[in-house]
C-alpha cells in the first residue's frame, strides 16, 4: 500500500530557483509565492510534475494560496506575506515534516481556516471544511464526484489533507494539523487570531503507491495522524477484550424507566424490553443501566449507593444480570467521575465493588472520551474482559487505553463517512440514537455503511410506535454485521471505491473468506443496474446480503461491474433523518453446492461446520433450520421447505458466514417428506420376488399439473439397488394376521376396513388386496412384517424389469410430499374402477407403470378407499 523510500521536505527555501536538500528533496519555485514542481527520490529518480501550491487557506472568508504572494528570507526562515496582514513563517522539522506559523501583524482580529496541503484543486483528493457552520463541516473531495461529509477525531476537526498523482504509480500526500496558538482563540474549524497572535500548523508528507485511498490510509491508520510515534496495542491484543468488536446493538436505560422497573406496579419489566429486542433485531449485545444523573445530588448518597438502593438491592440486580448472560446479553454499569461532593468513597474501589456484585461486563464512562490504567487494572482484578466504554469517541492519542466508544448524539445528522473507523478498525464504535427521535433510519444506514454498531438510548422520554420499523431495519443490518464481523474490523477496508453514480457510495471490506461491499445511497430516485467495477473470477460468486439475491457481473464498455438495487425514497425525505437506502453485496468462494434431485434439497460444502436454511430471507422474525456439516450431503426436511418459493442457504465456519446461495422453487413445488427406513435385510428367506438392481432411466408422466406433480417429466439416469418385492399386494388375510398378532387399533376408525363385517372379512375376500386402509395403516403393517413400502422408483423399476403383475387396486408407495398447501402420496398402477362420463375424473383402469397419480390426503376416513391397497419390499443385506 505504502512507499518505503524516503524524501526530504525541509522547508528552507531560496528565492529564485529550485533547491535540493540532501540526496532526496522537494523542488520549490519561489519568488511569487511558493510552488512545488519536483521531487527527488532516494533512489536518485527525479520526478517532475505540474506546479502546485504548497498550501491554500482561507483568511476572513477569502480563499488564498501560497502562490502569488511576496516571499522573503528572515534568518533561517522563509516568509510569506499575505493580505490581511498575515505573515506565514516556515520552519523545517525533519525530512518528512515542517511547521508554519501564521502571525497576525495587523490591528484587527483575523479568522484563519481551511489550510490544505497542495491547495484546493479539483484534480486533487483533499479534506477541508465547507458549507454553512455545523458540528460536522468536514468534507472529502474527489475528482469527478461531489463532496462527502466525514467525521474526524474530536481533536482534529480543523485538519487539512491533500493528495495528487506524481506519475502512473506514485502519489504524494500531505496532512496539516493545528498544534499551537498564542493570543488566539481555537474553534473547531477555524482560529481567531488577535493582533500579534499566532497559530502553528505542522505539515507531514508521504509518498505512496496505488489508489488514492492508500494515501489517506497511510496518514490516518499507519501514522495515526502523527499524534503518536507508536501505538501500544496491548489492549487490542487481549483475547478477553476482543468480544466487544463483535457486538453491534447496545441499549441504555435509566433505572426509573418503565422498561426497566415499573414504579407504579413495583415490578421489574426488563424481561419484556429484552424480549422485544430479540424479536426485532436479534437482541441487545449490551445492556447498560444508569441510576445516577440526573438523580445524583438529591442527598448524600453517592453514585454507588444509588446502585445499591435499586429495588431488591444488588443481589436482585445480579440475578437479572445472570438471566441476561444466559440470553447472550452483556451488562454494563456506569461511572460518573465528577461525583466528588456526595458521600465520600474511593471511586475505584466503588466501581470495583459494583462490578463484582453484579458480574458486570463493562463500564460506561460519563463525560469521558478515554479511560486510564488504574480503572482498567482494578476492573481486571475483579474479572477478565471488562470493557471501558467512553461517552465520546476517543481521540487517537487515547485509543491505546480504551477499545470502545461512541459517535455521540450531539451529532444529529451524521456525515456518511466516519474516518475514525479507518484509524483503528478494531476499535468498537456505537452510534448513539435516541429512541424518542423516532426517525432513526438514516443514522442506522450510515452506521451499517461504516461497519459499526448502534446504542439505542432511551434516556429521553417517549417511545414512538413508528420506531419499530426502523428497529426491523436495524435487525437486517445487525444480522449482516454479526455474520460477517471479521470483515468489518479489517485494516484492509477501502472507503469510497469508485461508482458510476454520484451520491451512491461503496465501502469495500475484504475478509479471509469473502469481500463485503456496503452501499449507501442519498439519491431519492434510487438505482438499479451497474454500480461499481469488479474482476469476475471463476471461483467466486456474488450475493446481495440485503435482498438475499444472487447477482451476476455486467460487462460495460470493456469492464465488469456489479449491479446494485437501491430503493427509492420520497424526495421530501431528502436532508432529513428519513433519507437514504442501503445495499450490501458479498463476494463468496463457491463452497456451497445445491442439488434438488429426487424432490429433496441436498447440500454439500467444501468448508465450514454448519448450514442455516431459511424460509424466505434471513431475519430474526423468520424461521430457519440448522444442520451440522458431517460426511456426505445434508438432506433438508421437505416439510420445512414446502410452500416457500425462496429458500436461503447460509454456510458458516464458526460464527462467520462464508457462503450463501438462494434456491428458487416454482409455486406449488412438491417436496418429498417421507424417508426410507431400511429393513433389517434378508439373508435369502424373503417371501417376495428378487429384483436385481442396476441402471435405470427414470421418467414419469401425468395428465394434470393443476397441482404440480413431482416428476421427473424428463428421463433421469439413476442406479437402483437390489431388493425383494411382494409378488402380490398385501391381502385381507395377511392384514388380519397382523391385527391379530399386534392388536393394532387406529385412532380414527372412520371407514377402517369398511368392506369387512365386524372386523372379519368373508372367505371370498381372503386373497384379494386389503383396501380401506391409510398410508399409516400400511406403514404399520410393513413394520410388523419386517418390510417397508416401495419408493415410486422401486415400484416402477420392478414392473419394468420383473414383469410385476398389477391391476385391481392402486398401490401406495412410500413417497409422501408436501407442497405447502397439500400433503399427498404417490399411488401407482391403476384400479378396477374406471369412470368414463367425464374426462375430469382420475383415470381408472389399468395404467402404464410411468403414470403418477397423487392421493391427496385429508383424514383417515376421507383417505381410506375401496380402490387403494399396497405391497411391501424388503432390503438385502
Amino acid at each position: 500500500m505504502g512507499w518505503t523510500g524516503k524524501i526530504s521536505i525541509t522547508l528552507i527555501l531560496c528565492l529564485s530557483f529550485p533547491i535540493y536538500i540532501f540526496a532526496q528533496s522537494i523542488g520549490y519555485k519561489t519568488g511569487n509565492g511558493i510552488k512545488i514542481n519536483n521531487i527527488k527520490l532516494n533512489n536518485g529518480e527525479n520526478i517532475n510534475f505540474r506546479s502546485v501550491p504548497l498550501f491554500s487557506l482561507k483568511l476572513n472568508d477569502t480563499e488564498l494560496q501560497s502562490t502569488g504572494v511576496p516571499v522573503s528570507m528572515l534568518g533561517e526562515h522563509t516568509i510569506l506575506m499575505f493580505d490581511h496582514d498575515i505573515m506565514a513563517r516556515f520552519s523545517g522539522k525533519d525530512d518528512m515534516s515542517a511547521s508554519i506559523e501564521f502571525i497576525n501583524k495587523g490591528e484587527d482580529t483575523i479568522t484563519l481556516e481551511n489550510v490544505v496541503p497542495f491547495g484546493v484543486d479539483p484534480t486533487h483528493n483533499y479534506i477541508t471544511s465547507s458549507g454553512p457552520w455545523s458540528l460536522t463541516r468536514a468534507r472529502l473531495y474527489r475528482p469527478g464526484f461531489g463532496a462527502v461529509g466525514v467525521i474526524l477525531p474530536d481533536n482534529a476537526w480543523e485538519l487539512g489533507y491533500g493528495s495528487f498523482a506524481l506519475n502512473d504509480s506514485l502519489s504524494f500526500c500531505g496532512l496539516c494539523r493545528r498544534t499551537e496558538v498564542d493570543n488566539a482563540q481555537k474553534h473547531r474549524y477555524k482560529t481567531l487570531i488577535y493582533p500579534d497572535g499566532k497559530v502553528v500548523y505542522e505539515f507531514h508528507f508521504e509518498i505512496y503507491k496505488g489508489i488514492w485511498q492508500n494515501g489517506i490510509t497511510k496518514v490516518f491508520q499507519e501514522k495515526y495522524l502523527y499524534d503518536l510515534e507508536s501505538f501500544d496495542n496491548t489492549l487490542y491484543e487481549r483475547s478477553d477484550l476482543s468480544w466487544i468488536r463483535h457486538t453491534y446493538v447496545a441499549g441504555l436505560n435509566f433505572a426509573w424507566d418503565n422498561d426497566f422497573y415499573h414504579s407504579g406496579e413495583h415490578y421489574y419489566t426488563l424481561r419484556n424490553y429484552l424480549r422485544e429486542g430479540r424479536e426485532l433485531f436479534g437482541g441487545y449485545d449490551i445492556y447498560a443501566l444508569w441510576p445516577t444523573w440526573p438523580r445524583l445530588g438529591l442527598d448524600e448518597r453517592n453514585q454507588f449507593d444509588l446502585f445499591r438502593d435499586l429495588p431488591g438491592g444488588l443481589p436482585i440486580l445480579k440475578h437479572i444480570v445472570d438471566e441476561m448472560h444466559a440470553q447472550g446479553t452483556r451488562f454494563f454499569t456506569c461511572f460518573n467521575p465528577w461525583d466528588e461532593s456526595t458521600r465520600e468513597e474511593d471511586p475505584y474501589r466503588g466501581i470495583a465493588a459494583i462490578i463484582e456484585a453484579t458480574d458486570a461486563d463493562g463500564v460506561v464512562l460519563d463525560c469521558r472520551g478515554k479511560s486510564n490504567e488504574r480503572l482498567q487494572e482494578i476492573s481486571d482484578s475483579i474479572k477478565p474482559g471488562v470493557i471501558m466504554y467512553s461517552e465520546g469517541m476517543a481521540v487517537v492519542k487515547d485509543m491505546p487505553g480504551i477499545v470502545a466508544g461512541r459517535v455521540h448524539n450531539a451529532i444529529y445528522y451524521s456525515p456518511p463517512l466516519n474516518l475514525n473507523k479507518l484509524i483503528k478498525p478494531e476499535f468498537a464504535i456505537f452510534r448513539v440514537l435516541e429512541i424518542r427521535d423516532a426517525d432513526l433510519k438514516r443514522e442506522l444506514a450510515i452506521s451499517f455503511f461504516n461497519g459499526y454498531g448502534n446504542e439505542l438510548n432511551s434516556m429521553g422520554p417517549g417511545r414512538p410506535e413508528a420506531v419499530r420499523d426502523d428497529l426491523r431495519f436495524l435487525g437486517k443490518a445487525s444480522m449482516i454485521m454479526r455474520q460477517n464481523s471479521g470483515n468489518f474490523h479489517t485494516k484492509q477496508w477501502t472507503p469510497l471505491i469508485p461508482t458510476l453514480k454520484d451520491s451512491i457510495w461503496v465501502n469495500k471490506w475484504p475478509g479471509q473468506e469473502s469481500i463485503i461491499y456496503t452501499v449507501l445511497s442519498f439519491v431519492p430516485e434510487g438505482h438499479q443496474g451497474p454500480l461499481f467495477e469488479t474482476l469476475p473470477e471463476d471461483d467466486c460468486h456474488y450475493v446481495s446480503l440485503w435482498r438475499h439475491e444472487e447477482i451476476e457481473a455486467i460487462q460495460k464498455e470493456g469492464s465488469f461491474y456489479l449491479p446494485a438495487y437501491l430503493e427509492a425514497y420520497k424526495p421530501s425525505h431528502a436532508k432529513t433523518r428519513r433519507e437514504g437506502s442501503v445495499e450490501c453485496i458479498a463476494a463468496f468462494s463457491r463452497y456451497l453446492h445445491l442439488s434438488d434431485r429426487d424432490h429433496q434439497l441436498k447440500l454439500s460444502a467444501e468448508k465450514g461446520n454448519s448450514i442455516l436454511v431459511w424460509r424466505s430471507d434471513p431475519s430474526y422474525e423468520h424461521q430457519f433450520m440448522e444442520y451440522p456439516l458431517e460426511e456426505g450431503p445434508v438432506h433438508i426436511d421437505g416439510a420445512f421447505l414446502a410452500g416457500e418459493n425462496k429458500i436461503c442457504i447460509q454456510l458458516f465456519d464458526g460464527e462467520e458466514l462464508i457462503d450463501e446461495r438462494i434456491y428458487r422453487a416454482k409455486s406449488g413445488k412438491p417436496w418429498l417428506i417421507s424417508t426410507v427406513k431400511n429393513t433389517a435385510g434378508s439373508g435369502g428367506d424373503a417371501d417376495g420376488m428378487l429384483v436385481k438392481g442396476g441402471a435405470y432411466s427414470f421418467v414419469t408422466e401425468q395428465n394434470d399439473q393443476f397441482i404440480p406433480y413431482p416428476g421427473p417429466a424428463t428421463a433421469a439416469d439413476t442406479i437402483v439397488h437390489s431388493f425383494y418385492i411382494d409378488e402380490y399386494p398385501v391381502s385381507n388375510r395377511q392384514f388380519k394376521a397382523f391385527i391379530d398378532a399386534t392388536s393394532y387399533a387406529t385412532r380414527d376408525t372412520a371407514n377402517f376396513l369398511k368392506h369387512w363385517k365386524e372386523g372379519v372379512y368373508t372367505d371370498s375376500l381372503a386373497e384379494l388386496p386389503v383396501v380401506y386402509i391409510t398410508y399409516d395403516d400400511a406403514m404399520a403393517y410393513a413394520s410388523w412384517a419386517g418390510k417397508r413400502l416401495p419408493t415410486e422408483l422401486e415400484w416402477q423399476y420392478a414392473v419394468h424389469n420383473n414383469a410385476l403383475r398389477t391391476g385391481e387396486v392402486w398401490e401406495m408407495t412410500n413417497d409422501r410430499y408436501d407442497n405447502g398447501s397439500h400433503h399427498f402420496i404417490i399411488i401407482k398402477g391403476g384400479s378396477y374402477f374406471k369412470p368414463e362420463s367425464s374426462w375430469w375424473y382420475i383415470q381408472g383402469g389399468k395404467q402404464p407403470p410411468e403414470r403418477q397419480q397423487m392421493l391427496l390426503q385429508v383424514s383417515p376416513g376421507f383417505d381410506r378407499s375401496s380402490t387403494v391397497g399396497f405391497r411391501c419390499v424388503q432390503d438385502i443385506n
